[in-house]
């Protein structure tokens, strides 16, 4: 109907036989191009030595006689399957004239039977190309004996190669440049790949389900893609400087404070709640054993306490800061008195009284 949406056909053919194959797809993209390629073989049941496609922007980058150029998961495929793909020119319909037949007879004995009826799948759609192409293929041929698919079984089934004994596994190649932070994006999604080779250009081998690093034809990192981790993390790529900060252990840090007192434990329990990053939590465990090496267990406990006091439990982040500060001028030191405010006496000449304005 005017609100369906359109179907695009992909047919193929066995040269000797006209053996045909058929199948619909929303695109002519590339991921739908290899799918319907790998079917196709599938359904031949073999795969032949030479392969003639259209020149279709997705699978073809440049169309030559002499020596035309693959889209490389287009090669990648060809590869994987031993064939070698030979695009037709523009315009020279001549190079695939089996195909153009072919499809004409597509379009007269399958879409045109298929054309009052309405679709809610292409899965659907496909199933019904599916069990009318089988009719297409047993019609008797009018000028010879037999049908395509007599003459497929007894000409090109024999001679097919065998299919590959691993499934053709859809991957994307991309060339990228290493950030600053030794990451490659996909999709959104952030990678670490070795920390030295920051700022050069690798390969990416890309499946649904990895991602590959090549420098140089090598292999430097390889990935499990996780849709719910954003950024994934291989510990070998960081620097041992960046690796302490990155994996920061809070855990490691609250045990040496309880090792130290009681008021340190409470007070590094209650600091670290309030860090956004575990490099500040790096930082203040650098701060901790510092202040441990230049004042004692005795007077950090002391400070802790006072700070603790001071703020009724209330700490930010800046409280470290305070910290170093009471360490620093010896308000640790103090006693209780000392720290209590001497109320001020208003008792001298200097203050008139009620009674001067009498």
């Amino acid at each position: 109907n005017s609100n369906g949406r359109l179907a695009e056909i992909f047919v193929g053919v066995l040269g000797a036989s006209n053996y045909i194959y058929a199948e619909a797809h929303w695109s002519q993209k590339i991921p739908d191009w290899i799918a319907a390629h790998v079917r196709m073989f599938e359904f031949f049941g073999g795969v032949t030595t030479i392969l003639v496609c259209d020149n279709l922007k997705s699978g073809v980058n440049k169309a030559s006689l002499k020596n035309p150029i693959l889209h490389e998961v287009y090669q990648n495929f060809a590869d994987h399957y031993n064939v070698v793909v030979i695009p037709a020119r523009p315009h020279k319909p001549k190079d695939k004239a089996k195909v153009e037949n072919s499809v004409l007879i597509v379009k007269r004995w399958i879409l045109f039977r298929l054309r009052k009826r309405v679709f809610t799948s292409l899965g659907e759609l496909n199933d019904a190309i599916k069990e009318l192409l089988v009719d297409a293929n047993n019609r008797p041929f009018n000028k010879m004996p037999g049908s395509r698919r007599s003459a497929y079984e007894s000409i090109d089934l024999p001679v097919l190669k065998p299919l590959p004994t691993s499934k053709f596994v859809y991957a994307e190649f991309h060339r990228v440049r290493v950030s600053l932070e030794y990451y490659i994006v996909v999709d959104g999604y952030y990678f670490t790949v070795p920390h030295d080779l920051i700022l050069s250009e690798v390969d990416l081998r890309i499946t649904a389900n990895t991602v590959e690093v090549l420098h140089k034809g090598r292999r430097v990192a390889s990935h499990v893609r996780d849709p719910n981790l954003r950024v994934t993390i291989n510990k070998e790529h960081l620097p041992k400087s960046h690796l302490q900060v990155m994996f920061f252990n809070p855990i490691e840090t609250l045990e040496r404070a309880e090792q130290i007192g009681g008021h340190v434990y409470q007070f590094t329990e209650s600091v670290l709640k309030t860090f956004r990053h575990s490099i500040q939590g790096y930082r203040f465990g650098l701060l901790l054993k510092d202040l441990e090496s230049r004042y004692g267990h005795e007077r950090l406990n002391a400070a802790c306490l006072r700070l603790l006091e001071i703020s009724e439990g209330k700490l930010s982040s800046n409280s470290t800061t305070s910290l170093s500060s009471i360490l620093h001028k010896g308000l640790d030191l103090q006693s209780d008195q000392d720290n209590e405010a001497a109320e001020a006496s208003f008792d001298h000449d200097n203050i008139r009284g009620s009674g001067y304005y009498k």
